[in-house]
């Protein structure tokens, strides 16, 4: 410098660097809103980037807090990394994409998240009808479970397991549907479970207990010697009316041509089987009128509930006055009345003859 020389302009002009900070928490009810409930994650990896370059990244603490700090000025973006079977719920969009000026300090960046649920369960044949899947009970693979209104379903496994994976916030019920002839033990009353997935719900033993109902056979037949044994030769009757019934059954079937009959789908309980009765026939089995059953167990078969009928004959005559004891009823020869005709054997009876000798 010359003397008297003046420099002016020589100025310096400085910014205060930028921050950035939020919360990571866990969104335990998937409202996208932080609030007091929501734990707060620690250790998740917060990633900065300065346009497309990676520029700076960083771990939650233990009250889910992180921040960048010296941020000079530019446009970032600011990401969380997501644990498997994990969705981001804030910010709406994938990152958080930030201005930052000078003296910029950008609070409340928050990141929520939230781990998708898992429900799962066996489908398990309750054979002894306890509602518990007890040793021996096989499983019951290829069986559809469903999230009611959620037209959602999966099958069971070869093993009778099954499993619903990245279920959202919410309240579900979860049903079977029950296959023809079965009947659901457990939960009791055929009713679904109903569950309320939060961020993390792993829920085990959603198990469905079912049983097979029950079968009844038997055949109505011709017992031509009345011994109460169905013998070669004596023939099934069809179209004969057998009765099941208990408190609250009373369900009526017709013998098919060769004098079989069959009830299906009976439910567990005591039950009655007779026969409605014919006239002129008599029953030789069973000895009491009627078989009483129980069905206990899953698909339980009860057979051999057999009814054996004769009919009822009849012996008629005359007993007239044999005048000239030649055997035989000559035109001539009158009946005889009130004499006493006996019969013995499988039948004990005795009649009196009519006034002109029949009986």
């Amino acid at each position: 410098l010359q003397s008297g020389t003046m420099a002016t302009g020589k100025n310096f002009g400085n910014y205060k660097l930028g921050v950035i900070s939020g919360i990571v928490f866990d969104d335990t009810n998937g409202d996208s809103l932080l609030s007091n409930s929501d734990g707060r994650k620690a250790n998740t990896k917060i990633i900065l980037s300065l346009g497309n370059q990676r520029f700076d990244s960083t771990l939650s603490d233990d009250s889910g807090y992180y921040s960048f700090s010296g941020l000079r000025v530019g446009t970032y973006n600011v990401i969380q990394t997501l644990s498997a079977g994990s969705i981001q719920t804030l910010p709406s969009s994938s990152l958080y994409q930030i201005q930052i000026i000078g003296g910029s300090n950008l609070q409340n960046k928050n990141f929520g998240s939230f781990k998708l649920g898992i429900v799962s369960g066996i489908a398990f044949n309750d054979k002894n009808l306890n509602g518990i899947q007890d040793v021996g009970e096989e499983a019951l693979s290829h069986w559809e479970i469903k999230l009611i209104g959620k037209s959602i379903s999966v099958f069971t496994n070869d093993q009778g397991m099954y499993q619903f994976n990245n279920l959202m916030a919410g309240s579900y019920a979860i049903a079977q549907v029950l296959q023809v002839s079965w009947k659901q033990t457990f939960p009791v009353g055929n009713q679904p479970y109903s569950i309320v997935v939060t961020s993390g719900y792993n829920s085990t033993g959603k198990n469905f207990g079912d049983y097979r109902l029950g079968i009844i056979r038997g055949v109505k037949f011709e017992d031509m010697n009345g011994d109460s044994t169905r013998n070669e030769g004596e023939p099934g009757i069809p179209l004969w009316k057998i009765v099941l019934s208990n408190e609250s059954v009373h369900e009526t079937t017709s013998t098919n041509s060769n004098g079989e009959y069959e009830f299906t789908n009976v439910d567990q309980g005591a039950y009655s089987i007779s026969e409605v009765m014919l006239s002129g026939w008599v029953r030789t089995v069973p000895s009491f009128g009627s078989y009483q059953i129980s069905i206990d167990t899953s698909g339980e078969l009860s057979i051999g509930k057999n009814f054996g009928n004769y009919k009822q004959s009849s012996i008629s005559g005359f007993t007239f006055y044999d005048i000239n004891a030649n055997g035989e009823r000559d035109s001539n020869e009158i009946g005889l009345s009130n004499w006493t005709i006996r019969i013995s054997g499988r039948t004990i009876d005795s009649t009196i003859t009519a006034v002109n000798g029949k009986y």
